[in-house]
């Protein structure tokens, strides 16, 4: 009976334990953008049980002893986010000055309290690096901040070793919570990108050794997992010059210019400039390194069961996915990573277009980027392979939005050859990536005068399973 009594009692300990235990939290940061959120991205965030985004309203920058804002708020619709609550974010960046005197404290906290009234949330959230010798003074000036705002809540991000300042304990009592950025935790050293080594954004091991000092932090905290892809510029001396701000997977995986450095590992694909070139509107020159990071999947997944087990009380993703390539991973591919601690398979399906054909990804899954495979330099992307079962019927076809169209004969030879269209027996379409949901369209193809569109048939190739043939739809 005692044994009997002291079981109860134990699960009744577990379970009380468990009601009182906050429920895991995912958000996400939006940076970066002026326009509201879509139908498509609301009801995607409601499958994900998102209840707040943090959303970059502002940048302040320092003018004497005070933070001016550079033009004006920047906050969605209430009406479009009306299931959300959006909380306001504002970057404070300094081009040398770092005030965090009294006067500071009250610019900064005028700035937030119209955004607080704008939105109509309840927090608002401070974004600064702050160098560690200041973290003290940056502990104060948040006080200060906190205050006048009040009642409303302050958060702040912060940077992963700040749980080893001696000031940390100042800053945990100057927030209502605390964001931690668990990505660039160390800068690349230049005799290690000339090895031809760089650091993957989210790196296991760093993140380990940060986490175990979080866990003694005493107000609640989202743990930050970057959500983005980054394309940096290393010079010959193996020193950074920055990274690209506006570029496109295609133009990375199919440039002439760049040959594969080293073999690619999760998430870091490494080129080599072959000869001087143009990419994203940037110059760079013979002999200097191109990166191109991601967070790939399998460690994003590690990454979120380590902070589950680390005291943290969510999640935050930087950064809600964008149009551009730069948004990392699809709001579908994430729903199914985070749903299902994987990242899927995608599904493809081919159906005549207007003009030729369509490529899309019916999945929720996302084809990812390929930029390097491992059968030589020119094995990089992903193939749509289309052929007639009557031959030789193509009379013209066109790339449209695919990177590259190419016609083959004999094309199942080790070196098909290639040919004008009209003698092909096989097109290949050459593309980098395809986010679940999204599609390509082929330019004009057009086939002989007695040839039909249902004679035609397609196959994915780029990975080591080639996908068998299927019927255009």
């Amino acid at each position: 009976m005692k044994t009997f009594i002291a079981s109860l009692a134990a699960i009744l300990l577990c379970q009380i334990q468990a009601w009182a235990a906050p429920a895991w939290e995912t958000t996400y940061w939006v940076w970066h953008r002026e326009s509201p959120l879509s139908a498509e991205e609301v009801r995607g965030l409601g499958r994900q049980s998102i209840r707040k985004l943090y959303w970059h309203a502002g940048t302040l920058r320092a003018g004497g002893s005070a933070w001016i804002l550079e033009g004006r708020l920047q906050l969605p619709s209430n009406a479009v986010a009306a299931s959300l609550a959006i909380v306001p974010v504002l970057r404070l960046s300094i081009d040398g000055a770092m005030p965090l005197e009294e006067a500071a404290s009250e610019s900064v906290s005028a700035v937030l309290a119209e955004a607080l009234q704008q939105s109509g949330a309840s927090e608002a959230q401070i974004d600064f690096d702050c160098p560690d010798r200041r973290l003290a003074e940056y502990a104060v000036f948040l006080a200060r901040c906190r205050a006048r705002i009040a009642p409303a809540k302050l958060s702040v991000t912060a940077l992963a070793g700040w749980s080893r300042s001696p000031a940390f304990e100042n800053l945990q009592a100057s927030a209502d919570l605390l964001l931690p950025m668990f990505y660039d935790l160390l800068p690349d050293r230049p005799s290690d990108v000339c090895e031809g080594r760089v650091l993957p954004l989210v790196d296991a091991g760093s993140m380990a050794k940060q986490l175990a000092s979080w866990r003694a932090c005493r107000v609640p905290w989202l743990a930050g997992l970057p959500n983005f892809a980054r394309v940096t510029i290393f010079d010959a001396s193996g020193r950074s010059r920055g990274h690209l701000r506006a570029w496109d997977w295609d133009a990375i995986c199919f440039s002439p210019n760049l040959e594969l450095r080293s073999p690619s590992v999760s998430g870091v694909t490494l080129f080599t400039v072959v000869s001087d070139t143009v990419i994203a509107d940037t110059p760079v020159k013979k002999g200097e390194t191109v990166a191109c990071r991601w967070p790939d999947p399998a460690q994003l997944v590690t990454a979120i069961s380590a902070l589950k087990n680390s005291g943290a009380s969510g999640l935050a993703l930087f950064r809600l996915p964008g149009s551009g390539t730069q948004g990392g991973w699809s709001l579908r591919q994430l729903e199914t990573l985070l749903r299902e601690d994987q990242a899927g398979q995608p599904d493809l399906k081919v159906r005549r277009a207007l003009h030729g054909l369509e490529v899309s990804n019916v999945s929720e899954s996302d084809l990812p980027p390929r930029l390097a495979g491992p059968d030589g330099p020119r094995d990089r992307g992903w193939q749509i392979e289309v052929e007639s079962s009557a031959g030789a019927v193509f009379r013209e076809a066109n790339p449209g939005e695919f990177a590259h169209v190419f016609a083959h004969a004999d094309p199942d030879a080790a070196e098909p050859r290639l040919v004008a269209t009209p003698l092909a027996q096989r097109l290949t379409y050459w593309f980098s990536e395809l986010r679940a949901g999204q599609s390509r369209q082929t330019g004009l193809l057009q086939l002989a005068p007695d040839a039909a569109f249902s004679s035609l048939r397609w196959r994915l190739r780029g990975s080591a399973q080639i996908f068998p043939w299927q019927p255009i739809e």
